[in-house]
């Protein structure tokens, strides 16, 4: 049976999409490559493709060269010069206009009768008149256009984006090794167990990421100890490094023996079990791949309903099913604890509820199967299936 042949173009190639990536060159309709660059800094470790299991998949991945452009803008060497002279039938283009060599890549790509398919973020819902404007020039270069979630596809629609165009893909991380480890898992006296809080049967809040000043961490610390002078004893555990971790351990003098610093942490047999040990996950700021990280362990998660100033992982938490959300003004982070708490409902059918929701929506199989559709509808014209 002929496969579709059809190139990936993106910025860089982030460890969290190995999974995918894997999926998607094993598909039984598509003959797939990937193009990509190496991402600015070091805030998402990339894909190593020293690892065993990519051998043999070394001419499938091209790399090119991000040349970075007045700060936010970029053009990626190489990019242009394969579009000239693939024989791809569809490009799935990185969805993001401030790459500015995807928009003459997608507009010489559509002159060659190639397929254009761009994945991204699509939009937030805080951008002025003048970049959705600039923003619905680039989505209509596009045949469809994959997104993260619900929110974004909304967003779309309402700026004059044909529905039939707009597909949502959520995201994934390595969720078959997720479903492999959790089972095991939970501990009663996990933290009993660690010594780290001088009252460790107390509900645990969980933050795993960056200790950086915009995810508002010291809010987090202010709100346990609102609600220690009301005698609710609740210990927290940061599982991350970063510029803020002084000034956090500072402030956590003022609620003695309820906080420990883990440090970073990237083995996903130990992040796996902090994070199904604890009660709840709290993101102060904008949550990502943590929610359905913490989600993927059967971990609610506490963070604000802002979507436009959201991530479209956020999308996971389900009011008083799946998490709590509290207000992005008012940052009644203490509010939402108790609330969720309040609701004494079963840490048995809260975990069952948290895996449903990976289960059926943000996993790689799901995400890989709405791509390989969207590819394959998108060709209809052009392949035959056989």
């Amino acid at each position: 049976m002929r496969k579709v042949r059809v190139d990936f173009i993106t910025n860089q190639a982030p460890h969290y999409r190995s999974a995918l990536w894997k999926r998607l060159i094993g598909d039984e309709f598509l003959d797939v490559r990937f193009l990509f660059g190496e991402g600015r800094g070091k805030s998402i470790k990339p894909i190593d493709f020293s690892e065993a299991n990519w051998k043999g998949h070394e001419w499938r991945l091209e790399r090119v060269r991000n040349v970075y452009l007045r700060g936010v803008l970029v053009w990626q060497r190489g990019v242009i010069g394969h579009v000239r002279k693939t024989d791809a039938e569809a490009l799935v283009l990185l969805g993001q206009m401030y790459v500015v060599s995807m928009w003459l890549a997608a507009w010489l790509a559509q002159r060659r009768g190639i397929r254009v398919l761009f994945w991204g973020h699509g939009a937030y819902g805080r951008e002025g008149r003048i970049k959705r404007w600039f923003r619905a020039r680039f989505q209509a270069l596009a045949d469809q256009v994959l997104v993260y979630g619900e929110h974004a596809r909304r967003l779309l629609i309402a700026d004059g984006v044909y529905p039939a165009q707009v597909r949502v893909v959520y995201n994934s991380l390595v969720h078959a090794r997720q479903v492999q480890l959790r089972d095991s898992l939970v501990n009663p006296d996990f933290f009993v167990r660690q010594g780290w809080f001088d009252q460790p049967s107390a509900p645990v809040l969980l933050f795993i990421g960056r200790l950086t000043r915009q995810k508002s961490l010291d809010r987090l610390i202010a709100a346990v100890a609102e609600l220690r002078a009301e005698r609710r004893v609740f210990n927290v555990l940061f599982v991350g490094d970063g510029p803020e971790r002084a000034r956090l351990r500072a402030l956590a003098r003022t609620i003695p023996g309820q906080v420990h610093f883990y440090g970073a942490c990237y083995e996903e047999d130990r992040l796996a079990r902090l994070i199904a040990n604890a009660d709840l996950c709290v993101s102060p700021g904008e949550v990502g791949l943590t929610a359905m990280h913490a989600l993927a362990y059967g971990t609610p998660v506490c963070t604000h309903g802002d979507m436009n100033y959201q991530m479209p992982e956020a999308e996971v938490v389900v009011e008083g099913r799946t998490g709590v959300l509290f207000d992005r003004q008012s940052m009644d982070i203490a509010g939402a604890i108790r609330r969720w708490f309040a609701t004494g409902l079963d840490r048995a059918v809260v975990r069952e509820a948290c895996y449903r929701e990976i289960d059926e929506k943000w996993n790689t199989e799901n995400q890989a199967r709405i791509i390989q559709k969207a590819i394959l509808d998108s060709t209809n014209g052009s392949w035959s299936g056989g």
